[in-house]
Formats: C-alpha cells, sequence, structure tokens
C-alpha cells in the first residue's frame, strides 16, 4: 500500500467500499485495518464517503488530529478529486457551485436559494462520446457536497445511486490529491488513479469494469508481484460465478458454475490475465465434490505439475492436479503471520492440518515442538514438501496420519498438552474412523481440545461453516462453562476478501485458556 508516513501523520489511497471508521459494532473501517496493519493508533481527521476512493488522512496523535482538522475547518486544506459522469448538461467547462447542504432525515440535501455554506469548483478535464471526466475542487467540506453540487448542474457521477447517477460498478469518485501545511512544512500527497478511469473500453464492459475494480482494489493495497507476498485472492465476491486467486505466477479460479467457461467467458478470462500480466491459468470446476482429483473438471494452461509461490516470505508448494485447491487457503494469512510472530518456545498442536501452512509457519517462528495431524497420508507427505521448501528438516517435526478425535484422546491419555492449538475443521469429513460433522460435533470437539491446552494456552479456531455465524459459534463455546476461559478475536482479516464492515464467510476467534 502507498503511504506517506509522517512522525505527525499519515496519508493513505482508500479503495472504494469501505468506510473511514467503523460503521457498527464489531466491524471496522480503514483507519482500524491500518491502525492494526501499522500498529500504531490513528485518528480521524477528515472523512471520504465509504463508495469513495483516494487520499485520506489519519493523525498519529490527538495533537496532531486537533492542527490538521483545524485547517480542514479553516478550509486551508486544498483537495482535488476526478469523477466520471455520462451526463452532457450545457454548462461551462468551469463552474463553480455554492449551495446550503444539511441533513434531511437520513440524506443530504443541497438547497440553492439559501445562504450558502458549501462551494465546489468544477473544471473539465476531457470528453468522448460516452463519458467525460471533470475535476472537482471542493473548497468547503460538506458530506456529499461533490456529490450532490455534481448533480445539481446535471453532472452525475457514474455509478451515484444516491444522487441519481446511472448503474454503475463502483462509485466514480476518486480523491487524487491533497496538500496542506502542518508546522510551517507543506504536505502533498497524491494517489493513483484507479485504472478504471482510464478505459472507456473496459467501462463499457459491465462484467470486466466489475472484475478490474475488484483487481484495481487490491493493486491500491498491495505489492501483488512483491517476492515478499505473492498469493492474494484478486476477485472474490466481485464476481457471482467464479473466485479467483493470484498464486506467483499462475491464477487459479474456483468456477461455481456447471459447466466450464463458454467462449465469452473464456475471453474474459484471457483479459484478466493480460490485465494481471499473467499468462498461466487454471479453471476448477467447484461441482460434484465426491469426485476423486483425477475426475474433477478442469481447463489449464499450465505446464507441470507443481510450482512455489510466497506469503510474508514463507514458500508453499502448489500442486494443480491435487483437488479443489491448490494448497493455500489465503483467507487464512494474517492468522499464520500471528502464529508464526507468536511461537517462539511453543508446543504447537495443528489439527485438520492439510499441507500444514500453520505447522510450517509455528516451526520457522521457532516452536519448541509442532506436531501436524490430517487423516490423509497425501496431504501430509506434501506437508513434508511445504517443510523442505523452507529449509526445514521434516524429521525434527511430529506428523500423523490420523483422525483428530483419535489423537486427541491419545493426548489425554499421555497428559500431553500443548500452548496453541490450531483447530481449522472440514464442516463435513468421513474417514475409516468415522464421520465428522461440524454442527454435532462442534462442543464435544472444543471440550476435548480444552483439556489438553495448557494455562495461558490458546486454540485459535476457524470454519467457513456457512450456517452459523461468528456468534452461533462463540455462543456454542459459552455454553460449555470451561473453567476459566475468554474469546479474544483474531487478527482483522486482510482486504483482498471481504471489507472489514461485511461478514466474512470464514469465521475465526481464540478460545484462552487463563
Amino acid at each position: 500500500m502507498h503511504i506517506l508516513e509522517h512522525k505527525d501523520f499519515i496519508i493513505a489511497n482508500k479503495p472504494n467500499g469501505i468506510p473511514t471508521h467503523s460503521p457498527d459494532h464489531g466491524k471496522f473501517g480503514f483507519i482500524e485495518y491500518l491502525s492494526e496493519k501499522l500498529k500504531c493508533k490513528l485518528y480521524v481527521c477528515h472523512r471520504l464517503d465509504k463508495e469513495t476512493s483516494g487520499a485520506i488522512v489519519f493523525a498519529k496523535s490527538k495533537e496532531a488530529a486537533t492542527k490538521i482538522t483545524s485547517e480542514f475547518t479553516k478550509q486551508k486544506v486544498e483537495k482535488k478529486y476526478i469523477f466520471i459522469t455520462d451526463r452532457f448538461p450545457k454548462v461551462k467547462d468551469q463552474i463553480t457551485v455554492k449551495s446550503e447542504i444539511s441533513k434531511k432525515k437520513n440524506s443530504f440535501i443541497s438547497i440553492k436559494n439559501q445562504t450558502p455554506n458549501s462551494k465546489t469548483d468544477f473544471i473539465k478535464l476531457s470528453s468522448s462520446k460516452r463519458y467525460s471526466i471533470w475535476q472537482a475542487i471542493p473548497k468547503t467540506g460538506k458530506p456529499h457536497q461533490i456529490r450532490l453540487h455534481a448533480e445539481s448542474i446535471g453532472l452525475n457521477i457514474l455509478g451515484d445511486n444516491d444522487h441519481n447517477g446511472s448503474k454503475f460498478s463502483r462509485l466514480m469518485l476518486h480523491a487524487k490529491e491533497i496538500s496542506f501545511n502542518l508546522n510551517n512544512e507543506k504536505i502533498r500527497y497524491k494517489s493513483t488513479l484507479p485504472s478504471l478511469f482510464n478505459s472507456e473500453g473496459l467501462i463499457d464492459n459491465k462484467s470486466l469494469r466489475t472484475y478490474f475494480n475488484a483487481i484495481n482494489k487490491r493493486e491500491i493495497i498491495y505489492d501483488l508481484d512483491s517476492p515478499i507476498n505473492n498469493t492474494y485472492r484478486i476477485i472474490h465476491n466481485e464476481a457471482k460465478n467464479f473466485r479467483c486467486d493470484k498464486l506467483g505466477e499462475i491464477l487459479w479460479f474456483y468456477w461455481y458454475n456447471e459447466e466450464l467457461p463458454n467462449n465469452n467467458e473464456a475471453k474474459e478470462i484471457k483479459t484478466i490475465c493480460a490485465k494481471t500480466n499473467i499468462s498461466k491459468f487454471k479453471v476448477q470446476l467447484m461441482k460434484n465434490r465426491g469426485a476423486t482429483p483425477k475426475d474433477l473438471e478442469s481447463l489449464s494452461n499450465i505446464i507441470g505439475s507443481s510450482w512455489i509461490a510466497t506469503e510474508n516470505n514463507v514458500k508453499y508448494v502448489l500442486k494443480k492436479e491435487q483437488g479443489y485447491s491448490p494448497g493455500l487457503f489465503l483467507d487464512q494469512r494474517n492468522n499464520r503471520n500471528w502464529l508464526m510472530n507468536n511461537s517462539k518456545n511453543k508446543q504447537v498442536l495443528n489439527l485438520f492440518c492439510y499441507t500444514a501452512g500453520f505447522s510450517v509457519c509455528a516451526a520457522l517462528g521457532g516452536a519448541k515442538e509442532v506436531v501436524s495431524v490430517d487423516t490423509s497420508k497425501a496431504t501430509l507427505s506434501w506437508a513434508k514438501e511445504n517443510f523442505t521448501a523452507n529449509n526445514l528438516d521434516e524429521t525434527e517435526y511430529e506428523f500423523y496420519a490420523n483422525d483428530t478425535r483419535e489423537f486427541i484422546k491419545g493426548a489425554l491419555k499421555r497428559n500431553r498438552k500443548f500452548d496453541i492449538i490450531i483447530c481449522d475443521p472440514p464442516s463435513f469429513a468421513r474417514n475409516k474412523q468415522g464421520v465428522f460433522k461440524i454442527n454435532k460435533d462442534f462442543q464435544n470437539l472444543i471440550s476435548s481440545l480444552y483439556k489438553i491446552l495448557k494455562t495461558n494456552g490458546r486454540i485459535l479456531f476457524s470454519s467457513n461453516y456457512e450456517k452459523w455465524s461468528k456468534e452461533d459459534f462463540i455462543n456454542k463455546v459459552d455454553s460449555l462453562n470451561l473453567p476459566k476461559f475468554s474469546i479474544q478475536r483474531c487478527p482483522l482479516p486482510d482486504l483482498d476478501y471481504e471489507m472489514p464492515n461485511e461478514d466474512t464467510l470464514m469465521k475465526a476467534f481464540f478460545i484462552c485458556k487463563g
């Protein structure tokens, strides 16, 4: 993420679709996300609408916030916005709009024939047959000011559902530049203009403009090609029928249609590849979950069966023909990173471990013991490849091809306990030892795990079970009346999945003992 960091403040490029600050209890805005990422308390100096992208300032102290906010109040902060409209009213290429902006019920309105409390200058930058691009310079800072003033002169902003703009995949309003003085120092920040603002062809293609907006959000926040981190979800719930992960030099499409892509869809996939400068891809059909890996339907131009991608400098061996997943679930990125930073000299147990990404992070973090348990010998063999890829001697760690419940029984018999337990169970699983169903076995599982958890230890529990909310899981833990337990939240998920103000498919939390 491109951030201008100063001793008194930061200026960041906010993606569209995320509010400036927490909209509700238990949900987070951009400031909370940045505070956790940067590990420092931040303070709001001004706000951008949820759907507006671009430059935003947060202070690092109350004193700095007061000074910067004062600059905004005194109208000494210069802001420049870019917006696109598909309307062509008969107005001058440069025009100033003044009005009184006030709140009526739950909406903001603009009234011309009263004493103005708001002022915006508009300058046309370019025009085509279908769209024109304008610069807006607000001289005051009222809510929805640019949007209301643009509407009042017939320049309704594309995608502005609140102010009669034409439907679009996003609000086409971007805070391009901000400048102000602080303690006699001139500050100026220019944000990157989203690529969607530069391509009329993409604007005309409804599907592609949605996908490109999704990718652009990630480009604003992450360096997608960083050698330290080149694994990201680049299209999530923005698409109805697929999800797309960037996994190093591969694009992996989870395809939820009944059939593989038709010709038009295949063209869109190639366009997405061109947008990301990645030529290799796989489209994995996500139906018929009972099929064996060899029987799964897919479309791919990947040469070779495996490759390596990185996450937080950790290497993972990914495979093309080993099931519905290439071997790494990216929504656990921040939880894996937490474990790497908190496992030193700890005894760590990773249950339902799959390819053991958590186990690798624990080992790299200096854990005293790392135990990986999964029913599949094949995935445990794959897990050992991940250890080798990171120069870890897999013989120094424990791997058990066993049912989790059977392993817990054995640990109880031997009075073996752990400081950290990772538990990310499937919603349903069948093996030689029987059937596991999260809705029936969850509470027994947690009760058993708590018995092999050391005092001051914690269970990192996560699940993608769709029928229960995070609160449902927590309430079921509460009803167990475990001795001396507490629930704590996990690190905030990264923004390549759901925005922090949205409900997430993955429910994760810590169960702490003592």
